[in-house]
């Protein structure tokens, strides 16, 4: 493995989130070096150096990653591109792996995607081992492509194999086919000799909603640990999570956990000449840090802010919410627990308005897609959808007896529909303007709708 010597910039300093972080967004470039300097956690970790592309770096000839007798030098800059030309996330077998492990947990840009790929290769799953360490060479220092690891797994019916700088290779490789950003961190270690890991981008932590804390939070939850590795750019503020494979002080390996002590450590970021990409809570993550209140206060924050939600709805009974979401799927959550049930997906744009039957077991949703969709609540599993208008369905609602649906579109049209069969029942026309928002009495006879217009209307519909 690689023994580094150079000068480099410190710009990112070693950070531990634990039980007594909080704030950090406000902390000052002074204030970040002296908790690194105090923490007996990050003993032995210095700040992370940026060398310069024509700087040189030396390595051991011995190879393996012992301690060196003779070196080898080669410049930052072509270092950075050999790392760069081996990570690879357009080649189709690394991209394809990358994908079916994040298919696991559908979503754009999570950190349960991250988790399932850091879990893959230090565990393997039931068909194949986890990673197998593999010395380089005496006297190489070779760095493994990718998907030359993946097929060298294959044929050992594991992950992959190979030292420290092939992990991080192909920890970089998967993560970067699914939209993340990674860096490979070199270490120096005047006693054990050289180490490779890879961090991933979380975002900045002075972003306007940024995902930071919360995924902090998440792999806290997650890993049950109270400290989570992070570095910190002193200057931007931006956040680095460390995915080295060493395990925490209970024995567990997992995203955050330790980092690896050394006198020297350099950052290579992969694949730069693209903007930053910041990493999400997943859909169904509950904020659960909140405080206790007796009344007129927050008690719990569902799904992802990245998702405008537009509208909610609970179940007769109150124990299942529903929301449509930006993204044209309908989320179901636990109301008791804030836990995520399933996802309906179906409209191809927004959903702005949901709807629970009065026996709860169906949902109606209507959507920018112009269509109405009806769904079984206990399945997940679409009914029908209902088509007929020719424009955006603002709002839908069901009968008090739960028989029929009323839809108001963009198309100044609200549609009555047969609930059991899909049928259109009849139209009533809204001439003025588009219908917003509808709603029917207590006893089904009068259906209320507010429009653009700036009216409401009532309709004798039985």
């Amino acid at each position: 493995m690689i023994l580094l010597i150079g000068n480099g910039l410190a710009a990112d300093v070693p950070f531990v989130f634990d039980s007594s972080s909080s704030g950090v967004a406000g902390y000052s470039a002074d204030q970040l070096e002296s908790l690194r300097a105090s923490s007996p956690d990050l003993a032995g970790v210095p700040p992370v150096t940026t060398p310069s592309d024509n700087e040189v770096l030396q390595f051991p000839v011995t190879g393996g990653g012992s301690t060196p007798g003779n070196t080898t030098e080669k410049n930052a800059g072509e270092l950075k591109k050999a790392l760069d030309a081996r990570v690879e996330p357009d080649n189709s077998r690394v991209h394809d792996d990358a994908v079916v492990l994040a298919l696991k947990y559908p979503g754009e840009k999570t950190i349960e995607q991250i988790a399932s790929i850091y879990n893959y290769l230090k565990n393997g799953d039931g068909s194949k081992k986890g990673w197998g360490y593999v010395s380089d060479p005496r006297g190489i220092d070779y760095f493994m492509f990718a998907n030359q690891t993946l097929k060298n797994g294959d044929r050992a019916n594991c992950v992959g194999g190979g030292d420290c700088d092939d992990f991080a290779i192909l920890m970089s490789a998967l993560i970067e086919s699914i939209g993340g950003t990674t860096r490979i961190i070199l270490a120096r270690n005047s006693s054990i000799g050289g180490h490779a890991y890879t961090e991933v981008y979380l975002g900045n932590i002075n972003a306007q909603n940024n995902q930071v804390e919360g995924i902090i939070d998440w792999l806290k939850e997650k890993f049950d640990t109270d400290k989570i590795y992070t570095h910190i750019d002193t200057e931007t503020k931006d956040v680095w999570l460390n995915l080295d494979w060493g395990p925490d002080e209970m024995g567990n390996a997992h995203p955050g956990g330790p980092f690896f002590q050394g006198d020297k450590h350099i950052v290579l970021c992969i694949r730069d000449v693209y903007e930053k990409t910041p990493l999400r809570l997943s859909e169904g993550y509950v904020v659960r840090a909140l405080p206790t209140v007796e009344k007129y206060g927050l008690i719990a924050v569902l799904g992802n802010p990245s998702n405008a939600k537009y509208s909610v709805a609970f179940n007769p009974d109150g124990s299942i919410l529903a929301a449509g979401c930006e993204n044209g799927t309908v989320k179901l959550w636990d109301a008791a627990s804030g836990s995520e049930i399933r996802t309906l997906i179906g409209h191809s744009n927004i959903v702005s308005s949901v709807a629970f039957s009065p026996d709860g077991r169906t949902l109606t949703s209507g959507s920018e897609d112009n269509t109405v969709m009806l769904w079984d609540t206990a399945s997940g599993s679409e009914l029908r959808t209902l088509k007929g208008h020719s424009g955006w369905v603002r709002s839908v609602a069901f009968s008090p007896d739960g028989r029929t649906i009323a839809s108001g579109s963009d198309d100044n049209t609200i549609k009555l529909w047969d609930a059991a069969s899909g049928n259109e029942i009849r139209t009533l026309q809204n001439d003025s303007d588009s219908v917003l928002s509808v709603a029917f009495s207590p006893d089904g006879r009068t259906l209320a709708s507010g429009g653009g217009d700036k009216t409401i209307k009532l309709w004798k519909v039985a």
